[in-house]
């Protein structure tokens, strides 16, 4: 039986999960809102019992380091080293945006330039832009940077990208915002597989994730901001 690995996006609204090995892929994407503590155990537990394998049977997992929901990448990290304590699994981290662009990518699947987006709230956005040759090698133009989505248009015009050749993704893109980018679409799962497939390619943003690391937040918590006196 060759290897499984398993991959789990909790940084946005989806729950999105992928237990794979060379020959099945065994997934589980569902919009649970601010569920991901309570889902994420049992969706996992329900993939490992269709796969039939106990936990010791992975080779790696792999999570989001970030940027994203505060609560949600801590969840997915936490659980990741719960994991690795408890049977000695490697556990490995991936750029969120980058791992938002390769889920884009796979659905059109031909060379084109792609801006990933999260909704950072207070009207800003974590976001990364990247473009993907005929390849399938990801060239970063920018990011992650954390800015209000005015300033990250007039970013995109400066480097020369036309609305009409842009695909956005993510999920802080409501229509009005982005009317005049007509590729511009939410992203409804897709990351979970992104991940293992960036692992899988020894992608350049795959690292490590060390014991004493935690999430790449690109900002302080709200209950971490100053508060005014």
């Amino acid at each position: 039986m060759s290897s499984y690995i398993l991959a789990f996006d909790t940084s946005g609204p989806f729950l999105d999960i992928v237990l794979r090995n060379d020959d099945t892929m065994y997934a589980h994407a569902v919009d649970v809102g601010r569920g991901h503590g309570e889902a994420v155990g049992p969706a996992v537990r329900d993939l490992l019992l269709r796969a039939d394998i106990p936990v010791s049977a992975l080779s790696a997992v792999i999570v989001p380091r970030g940027p994203g929901s505060f609560t949600g990448l801590r969840i997915a990290i936490s659980f990741a080293k719960g994991l690795q304590a408890a049977h000695d699994v490697p556990v490995y981290a991936v750029d969120t945006l980058r791992a938002m662009i390769r889920a884009r990518y796979r659905a059109v699947n031909t060379p084109c330039t792609v801006l990933s987006v999260i909704d950072g709230r207070k009207d800003r956005l974590y976001a990364a832009c990247e473009r993907i040759d005929s390849q399938g090698v990801h060239h970063r133009l920018f990011g992650p940077v954390d800015e209000g989505p005015e300033l990250l248009k007039q970013r995109l015009h400066e480097l020369g990208i036309e609305p009409e050749s842009l695909i956005v993704t993510g999920d802080g893109i409501p229509p009005e915002r982005w009317a005049p980018y007509p590729q511009a679409q939410s992203l409804a799962g897709g990351v979970a597989e992104a991940l293992s497939d960036l692992y899988l390619e020894r992608d350049a943003l795959v690292t490590v994730l060390e014991e004493n690391e935690g999430p790449a937040y690109y900002r302080v918590s709200q209950a971490e901001e100053p508060r005014s006196t």
